[in-house]
């Protein structure tokens, strides 16, 4: 069952945090502020939603028969918008959704009639705007797919790329719109001739997210399970940029004029030196459910799981907490169980045993 989400604010490059007073109906799974208006955000929840107030209240767009994975504005006409996901019915095609005026209505555009697929992502060239790459995989034979559109996602053609992750999300160079690189679930796949041919850049790491530095877009930053990776050529090479950074997970990555920002499974972290170091900016702000405790009954000591977060234990009936390493596989804990002679032998039950 979905649990509403309330969304978290900076208005001040992520000094200090705030809920906003709405909440959406469960957590999105992507979120897009308008190039022209910060005021203005779309969130991919499965469903679409809009706010046109920073989070005040949101509305439900009519987005019929489509999931929603991921949303990407024009950042030259904000009006237009692109959803990616997949028709559902009997049987699932991986498309697009798109608006041309900013989410009062909407077409959906199907990027290939196979049944049983499924869109994980969308992106959109800066530059010449009618360029629209998705991608996504086939379910039966689990087969991953990108696709190219060149008139604004009317009519599609599948890219010749072997790619051996699912296609996670895109990034188009403005200074070389030629150069597009692509986040797999099996790395950074990149292209110099606007998708015609591939070479993988990074392999070894599940990608997630993709963003460069607004002021250097040669500059292009992977969030990945395992970190966050730099790349000073435009997706050609790539090292680590990670130090600082707590808990894993495959969560966002956004980048303004002065700062980075990723999120992980332990709140939001900011680089304000292009990925050398990270810290810490949600310290304090509460944003999880506690999904299980186990208390020791011979002293103060106790374990909670945050749920998607990771385990914490206090020592001092909680005063003050530690966070646990991390142990996870499946991502929740259904139970916490500590051994009544000794606290420092912990059990713990998670889903996939």
């Amino acid at each position: 069952m979905s649990s509403p989400t309330r969304v978290l604010r900076s208005g001040d490059g992520g000094d200090n945090w705030s809920h906003g007073t709405g909440s959406l109906v469960t957590y999105p799974q992507a979120l897009a502020v308008s190039p022209t208006d910060p005021n203005v955000v779309y969130a991919a929840c499965g469903t679409m939603w809009k706010t046109t107030n920073g989070g005040t209240t949101w509305g439900q767009l009519p987005v019929a028969n489509f999931y929603c994975r991921t949303v990407v504005t024009n950042p030259l006409n904000p009006q237009t918008v692109f959803v990616g996901g997949y028709t559902y019915g009997t049987a699932n095609k991986v498309g697009i959704a798109r608006s041309r005026n900013a989410g009062t209505t909407w077409d959906i555009l199907l990027c290939d009639t196979a049944p049983s697929n499924m869109g994980f992502s969308v992106g959109l060239d800066p530059v010449d705007t009618c360029v629209v790459y998705a991608g996504g995989l086939a379910v039966g034979g689990i087969r991953y797919m990108a696709y190219k559109s060149t008139d604004c996602g009317s009519t599609w053609a599948r890219l010749n790329v072997t790619v051996a992750g699912t296609p996670c999300a895109f990034y188009v160079c403005p200074l070389d719109h030629r150069i597009v690189v692509m986040a797999t679930g099996s790395g950074v796949y990149r292209s110099t001739d606007a998708g015609g041919s591939w070479t993988r850049s990074l392999a070894g790491s599940s990608v997630c997210a993709l963003a460069a530095l607004p002021g250097a877009p040669e500059v292009v930053f992977a969030g990945a399970v395992d970190g966050v990776y730099r790349s000073g050529d435009t997706g050609r090479t790539w090292v680590l940029a990670s130090t600082g950074l707590v808990g894993s997970g495959m969560y966002g990555l956004s980048a303004t004029s002065s700062a980075l920002f990723r999120g992980t499974k332990d709140g939001v972290y900011r680089s304000t030196d292009a990925g050398a170091t990270w810290s810490h900016v949600t310290t304090g702000v509460a944003f999880n459910r506690v999904a299980a405790i186990g208390l020791a009954r011979t002293d103060e000591t106790f374990y909670v799981e945050c749920e998607d977060n990771a385990v914490y234990r206090t020592q001092n009936s909680g005063l003050n907490w530690s966070r646990c390493p991390e142990f996870l596989s499946c991502g929740n804990i259904c139970g916490i169980a500590v051994s009544p002679a000794s606290p420092a032998v912990v059990w713990a039950l998670e889903g996939s045993g």
